[in-house]
């Protein structure tokens, strides 16, 4: 299973707390599936980053289809990448 931190970025952003993780763009983090997918891991675990402005005591951008991690699955689902994707 492969972590990945899924965010409304334009580039990648480095986790000062997690050395060698990075937060990556809907784009990067579907081609991260689509390459290791690839290779024959099937498993991604996505951690949704939600900008500030989208941020509210209920969670309730985390439900909609805009929301980085719904955008990143839909994407990965529309191109082919075969996986299971939490």
């Amino acid at each position: 299973m492969c972590p990945l931190f899924v965010g409304e970025m334009a580039e990648p952003r480095a986790v000062a707390s997690m050395p060698g993780v990075r937060q990556l763009p809907v784009a990067d983090a579907v081609a991260t599936m689509r390459e290791l997918a690839g290779r024959g891991l099937r498993q991604f675990l996505l951690f949704g980053v939600t900008a500030e402005g989208h941020k509210d005591e209920a969670g309730t951008y985390a439900a909609s289809p805009e929301a980085p991690v719904n955008r990143a699955v839909a994407e990965a689902r529309a191109t082919g990448v075969e996986a299971v994707i939490y």
